[in-house]
C-alpha cells in the first residue's frame, strides 16, 4: 500500500497551505491508498474508467480511476481505493448516506467483487492478482453457498513491489513497469561519456548520445525512467533526466555524491477521476479530493543542500498543475539553468540532434573504478 501524500515536506507549496485544509485533514481517519490494475479481458475487450467508477459508486467505495494510457501504460485502467484497518484486517473505506466515512468490506472481497463484475483480472497492491470467478472453499469446506467461499488470489513476483525509486517518483509508473511506454533524455554537463556508458551498461542496450551546448544529451531506451546508481564520474556536474509517458512528465536532478548527493524531482501528472460527490465538503469529498491527486514516492527533500534549486519553490504548485503541462519541461529547464535545447528535445519526442552522435555499447562497463551494476 502507498501512503499519501507523496512528499509531505513540500506541503507548504503544493496547495495544502491553508490552516483550514490542514485542520480538515486531521479529522480524516487513518488511511492508505491501494492501487488496482484492471487488465484486458480474455476476449480482448478492455474495461474503461467509466465502468470502474460506476462500480465504485454502486458499492459506495472511496475510489478513483484513470486510463492507464494517460500515464503511458498499456494497462486499461489504474484505480486507487482508500483502505483502513478494522479488527486487524485491511478494509476499504465506504461512504455513508450522510457523506461520512466508514469501514467497509475486506480488501480481498472488494477486489474479487470488482474482478467478477468487470470480468477482468485485477492486480492489487502491485503483486496480488484476483481473477473473475476464482474462489476457494470457505471455513466449512463447502461450495454449496456463494457466501461460503473465499477469493482465490495469486501472489505475483514480489519484486514488483520492492523497486526503489527516489522521492517524488510517480507511483503510477511503479504499478506496471513492464507495460510502461516512455521516452526520455538525460543531460550531463561537460564532455565525459561516463553517464552514457553507465546507462548503456545498466540497461544492457546500445545507447546514443549527442553534443549539445555545455554538455552531452543521452537518449534513454523506451520504458527506462531512472538513472543508474552512479550517474556520473564528476560529482560537480549535474545530471538531469527528462522523461514522459502518456501525459505524465517528470524531471529528476542529481548533483554531488554519497551522503552529500542532492536528488530533486518535479512531476506534472494527470489527475484521477471520481464520481462519488455526496455531501460536498464533507470528509468523504475531502478524502476523494486527496486521492484524485497522483501519488509520489515519499521521502525527505534536502532543502538544506547548498545546491538546492530554491527558484523552483515559488513555482512548484504551478509547475505540477496539469493545466501547465504544455510549458512544464521548458520552465523547469529554465529554473534549473539547463540549456533550452534540452527541453526542446524533450518536448519534440526526445529525438537527439545530429551533432557529435555516438553509440555506447551496453556490454562495456563505464570507465570508472568501483562501478557496480544494480
Amino acid at each position: 500500500m502507498t501512503e499519501l501524500p507523496g512528499q509531505p515536506e513540500l506541503s507548504e507549496v503544493n496547495g495544502l497551505n491553508q490552516q483550514n485544509d490542514l485542520d480538515a485533514l486531521d479529522d480524516l481517519p487513518e488511511f492508505e491508498t491501494m492501487y488496482l490494475e484492471v487488465q484486458p479481458r480474455l476476449d480482448g475487450s478492455r474495461p474503461n474508467v467509466d465502468e470502474v467508477l460506476a462500480l465504485f459508486r454502486e458499492r459506495r467505495i472511496v475510489g478513483v480511476a484513470v486510463s492507464g494510457s494517460r500515464f503511458g501504460l498499456d494497462t486499461p485502467v489504474i484505480a486507487k481505493v482508500a483502505v483502513t484497518m478494522a479488527s486487524d484486517a485491511p478494509v476499504v473505506l465506504e461512504v455513508s448516506d450522510t457523506g461520512d466515512l466508514m469501514p467497509g468490506r475486506f480488501t480481498g472481497d472488494a477486489c474479487q467483487s470488482l474482478a467478477d463484475a468487470l470480468n477482468a483480472v485485477v492486480v492489487a497492491d502491485e503483486y496480488v492478482q484476483y481473477s473473475p470467478g476464482a474462489y476457494t472453499p470457505g471455513p466449512s469446506q463447502s461450495n454449496d453457498s456463494p457466501d461460503d467461499r473465499e477469493p482465490e488470489f495469486i501472489e505475483l513476483d514480489p519484486r514488483r513491489q520492492s523497486i526503489e525509486q527516489p522521492p517524488g517518483f510517480p507511483n503510477e509508473w511503479r504499478v506496471s513497469p513492464h507495460k510502461l511506454n516512455s521516452r526520455g533524455i538525460v543531460f550531463v554537463s561537460g564532455a565525459s561519456e561516463f553517464t552514457a556508458e553507465a546507462i548503456a551498461h545498466d540497461t544492457g542496450t546500445v545507447v546514443r548520445s549527442a553534443e549539445i551546448a555545455g554538455g552531452r544529451l543521452i537518449g534513454l531506451p523506451r520504458g527506462v525512467v531512472e538513472l543508474p546508481v552512479e550517474p556520473t564520474d564528476d560529482s560537480r556536474m549535474p545530471v538531469v533526466l527528462f522523461a514522459q509517458a502518456g501525459e505524465a512528465k517528470y524531471v529528476h536532478l542529481v548533483l554531488g555524491k554519497g551522503k552529500k548527493r542532492l536528488r530533486m524531482t518535479v512531476a506534472n501528472l494527470p489527475h484521477f477521476s471520481s464520481e462519488l460527490v455526496d455531501q460536498e465538503g464533507g470528509p468523504a469529498a475531502l478524502l476523494l479530493g486527496l486521492i484524485t491527486q497522483p501519488g509520489l514516492v515519499a521521502g525527505p527533500v534536502q532543502f538544506d543542500h547548498p545546491a538546492f534549486p530554491y527558484a523552483l519553490l515559488p513555482a512548484y504548485e504551478r509547475l505540477t498543475d496539469p493545466a501547465n503541462t504544455h510549458a512544464f519541461f521548458g520552465e523547469v529547464a529554465e529554473l534549473l539553468g539547463i540549456p533550452p535545447e534540452v527541453s526542446q528535445c524533450a518536448d519534440s519526442g526526445c529525438e537527439l540532434p545530429s551533432t557529435g552522435l555516438r553509440e555506447h555499447d551496453g556490454d562495456v562497463a563505464p570507465r570508472k573504478r568501483g562501478w557496480f551494476r544494480r
